[in-house]
């Protein structure tokens, strides 16, 4: 992946690793593209597109420009990044408080979503307490339903760590 990055690159100087190398493929998108691929990094590794569209600030324009740019690819009916180590550094990149929102935009239109551990995800990077406590217990018990123990732990804790507010015996 580092060595197609290296190839698609027009800049001179040799990118220190992926991250950079995928950055400044970024750096080169114009404001709608950016501001796309920055809610793509937060909505997860498959985007559908139903998704996408409906999150604030998500355009036609940025959407083909990331496309042209190969920063996102067309796979199975939805999009994705070309490989989730780019998600990984777009998502890096961002700053606290717009990552926080970004995932808050996501929620919102996820909110009529039955996925309770996407849900959950979301609502913990959000920082909205009362939907990881709605979510992340329900995809605890979903997860151990198939035997998905190591998940459902994970589910567990992440609802116990938003769950200061309440009465002990809830907890």
């Amino acid at each position: 992946y580092y060595l197609s990055e290296l190839l698609a690159s027009d800049d001179e100087n040799v990118p220190a690793s992926v991250r950079d190398a995928v950055l400044a493929r970024a750096a080169r998108l114009g404001e709608e593209g950016r501001q796309t691929l920055d809610i793509a990094a937060v909505v997860g590794t498959r985007l559908e597109l139903s998704v996408l569209n409906a999150v604030a600030g998500v355009t036609a324009n940025g959407l083909d420009e990331c496309l042209r740019t190969g920063l996102l690819v067309e796979s199975d009916g939805a999009l994705a990044f070309r490989h989730d180590l780019a998600r990984l550094a777009i998502s890096a990149a961002l700053t606290p408080h717009r990552r926080t929102a970004l995932h808050a935009a996501v929620l919102l239109v996820l909110a009529g979503s039955s996925d309770d551990a996407r849900l959950a995800h979301h609502a913990d990077l959000a920082g909205d307490a009362d939907a990881v406590l709605r979510h992340a217990p329900a995809a605890a018990v979903a997860a151990a339903r198939v035997g998905a123990h190591i998940e459902a732990a994970q589910q567990y804790r992440r609802a116990v760590r938003h769950a200061a507010g309440l009465p002990l015996r809830d907890r």
